[in-house]
């Protein structure tokens, strides 16, 4: 499937949703979560064989750690969107919120590492 083919079908669901919504609340936010979900996973789908070619690249060069650094905090930013948005859809914005947070810290506690090696870096520079 193309782009957009699948922008299309988001906003073909989009008004199916609003309009099931009215008749059946339960099951527009079933339909929401569904679809989402099935966005989420065409969108890995479509970028996987991208990252598996930048993995044998970094193979060859023999850094894999700040690849696999990357691909963890992409996956972190993409869930905690995905739970802020799904969140936000069903009106709980405060939830929304938490879910905004716990992404940003977990790319916090990913990055310490680096940081550290920077200020090491810089302590080394300035002695």
């Amino acid at each position: 499937m193309s782009i957009l083919t699948v922008t299309c079908l988001a906003v073909v669901c989009a008004a199916l949703i609003i309009i099931v919504k009215d008749a059946r609340p339960e099951f527009s936010i079933l339909l929401s979560i569904t679809v989402s979900a099935a966005l989420l996973l065409f969108a890995l789908n479509m970028v996987s064989p991208y990252l598996s070619q930048i993995g044998d690249m970094l193979k060859e060069t023999g850094n894999t750690q700040i690849f696999q650094t990357a691909l963890k905090a992409t996956g972190i930013c993409l869930l905690s969107e995905f739970a802020e948005g799904t969140c936000a859809d069903f009106g709980q914005s405060a939830l929304a919120a938490k879910a905004r947070l716990m992404g940003r810290i977990g790319l916090l506690i990913l990055a310490l590492p680096y940081a550290a090696k920077v200020i090491e870096t810089a302590q080394g520079l300035i002695q």
